[in-house]
């Protein structure tokens, strides 16, 4: 699991205003929830916030505020401005090593699937699975195997068996499916 150090600074509980201000700055308000139930309002740098938002792998992230305070959280929620697509808010989730964590872990799927080798398309439908787990046991990415996938079958949620992780998805949830033409589903029944 890849871990990535923030610092932010707190912030008041504020104003819009304020928090427009903040963001002509080059900071993005954001706001750390805990299992205690208390929130701390905080803003960081965007530039230190992109290497978090921008990528597809799942992190730990060490939040220093200053004044000396450390905490490990989990990207919760992001908003971003829907005219200028910059990140305007965001919301992390503290916790402690004992804690369990519920995250969305990015999956890859791997191997090359038997219908696509007959013709057929792989499509994934499913790009993030939700899980539950110990903080230590974050992966950045889940990867399923797709070789035994011929044509015309599907990759269910049900399929998918993780050791160390609860899965909080639907069991119905489509992950992917290896689709042909006509043609190509009557070749590979005539072989």
């Amino acid at each position: 699991m890849a871990e990535l150090t923030i610092s932010a600074k707190k912030r008041e509980i504020s104003t819009k205003g304020y928090l427009n201000e903040l963001r002509r700055e080059g900071n993005v308000p954001g706001t750390v929830y805990g299992k205690d139930g208390e929130a701390l309002s905080v803003y960081a740098p965007e530039v230190n916030l992109n290497k978090l938002i921008y990528t597809k792998k799942t992190h730990v992230i060490n939040l220093e505020v200053e004044g000396g305070e450390t905490y490990k959280c989990v990207m919760q929620d992001k908003q971003f401005d829907p005219i200028t697509d910059k990140l305007i808010h965001f919301d992390l989730i503290r916790f402690t090593e004992t804690d369990f964590v519920k995250i969305a872990v990015p999956l890859v799927l791997t191997g090359a699937a038997e219908g696509v080798r007959k013709g057929g398309k792989l499509r994934q439908s499913l790009h993030k699975i939700k899980i539950e787990c110990l903080p230590a046991d974050v992966p950045e990415e889940i990867k399923l195997d797709v070789s035994h996938m011929e044509l015309n079958t599907s990759y269910l949620m049900r399929d998918v068996k993780l050791e160390k992780y609860k899965i909080l998805s639907p069991s119905d949830t489509l992950i992917a499916v290896v689709s042909g033409s006509r043609n190509t589903a009557d070749e590979a029944e005539s072989e």
